[in-house]
């Protein structure tokens, strides 16, 4: 998928923040809100798509009650030929937080 693509009127991809073997994750907009969200796609033709299954994990463990460390999800939804999960948009993904740090996790001070 492109960047700056809309998708079902509803999202419009702003720019890609990661990708691998499961798809693409996209910094996006929902149009009629115009709030911010992390959009994560994968073709519905892959061999093994994960997109709902990841849904359905998080909503059962933010339904029963745990919440800390658990992406909010808005939705999942089936667009043309992909599958989508919108959530919400966190910071650098760890990979970027190593990079930046200069390879070495262990001078993070919590």
């Amino acid at each position: 998928m492109n960047k700056n693509k809309s998708l079902s009127n509803k999202y419009l991809a702003l720019e890609i923040v990661g990708k691998g073997a499961f798809g693409e994750v996209y910094k996006a907009i929902k149009i009629n809100t115009m709030k911010e969200v992390a959009m994560k796609i994968e073709k519905k033709d892959i061999k093994n798509p994960r997109l709902y299954q990841e849904y359905l994990i998080y909503k059962k463990i933010r339904d029963n009650g745990c919440v800390f460390g658990i992406p909010k999800i808005y939705e999942y939804i089936t667009v043309n030929d992909y599958n989508i999960l919108t959530l919400v948009l966190l910071g650098n993904s760890l990979e970027e937080l190593f990079v930046k740090i200069f390879s070495h996790f262990s001078q993070i001070i919590l």
